[in-house]
């Protein structure tokens, strides 16, 4: 059995750049797909073409961008991302109990034992992580009928990163609080560079946020408010 067809981290970040027409690659927006779930990635055990351990959103949740930069032309020269099974053991043992229960009984057993000692020979060796091809495609074909409805709605749209940019805000807030003279410009101006450093695809604009901003503290100072 053939391995289905994969595209790479960095092609896929080539692509996304040349979408939002950007020079340099997309890092940190195909990031934000994956800790998103909307585009799952993972990795084939060496040798083995029927082994693909999808690797979940939450691993992505607990990644630094900076580590997620491998994929550009880096110190490896490679502009690979890597990891090792050892780090997906639900993952693994997940995929083996589905792949036993399509084996008659009398040979259940020995498949377990076949795929696990293949597995654990592989287990601390790194592997590089990958896309499907079919999957990739897919979502590419969204991308187009995302803009017509855009182009079909009346009025100003709504900015598709609107939420990711709350939550920057918010994160901000409750990192750093916001002391009393705060100016709504230079918070809002510096939630637009964290965004944009973040890679928020379809970013409103600064004078947006800033607005927002000042919307917040008038609400805050509500005194039903909350």
């Amino acid at each position: 059995m053939d391995a289905a067809p994969t595209v790479t981290l960095r092609d896929a970040a080539k692509t996304l750049a040349r979408i939002r027409g950007q020079r340099q690659i997309a890092d940190l927006p195909l990031l934000n797909l994956l800790r998103a779930g909307q585009i799952t990635a993972g990795f084939y055990i060496d040798g083995q073409s029927d082994l693909w351990i999808a690797i979940p959103a939450s691993y992505w949740l607990d990644l630094t961008s900076d580590k997620f930069r491998a994929i550009r032309i880096g110190n490896n020269k490679k502009g690979i991302y890597v990891v090792r099974p050892s780090e997906f053991a639900d993952e693994i043992l997940h995929l083996i109990e589905e792949k036993r229960k399509s084996q008659s009984s009398a040979t259940r057993n020995d498949f377990q034992l076949r795929t696990l000692r293949s597995i654990l020979s592989h287990a601390s060796k790194k592997h590089e992580v990958l896309i499907h091809e079919a999957d990739w495609g897919n979502y590419l074909t969204k991308i187009p009928k995302i803009n017509e409805v855009r182009r079909s709605t009346r009025g100003r749209r709504p900015k598709e990163g609107w939420k990711q940019t709350c939550v920057i805000l918010a994160a901000f807030l409750i990192k750093h609080g916001a002391p009393a003279g705060t100016k709504h410009e230079a918070l809002g101006k510096r939630i637009h560079e964290l965004a944009t450093k973040e890679g928020v695809m379809d970013m409103p604009a600064d004078s947006s946020i800033i607005g927002a901003v000042a919307d917040a503290f008038k609400k805050a100072q509500d005194p039903e408010f909350g």
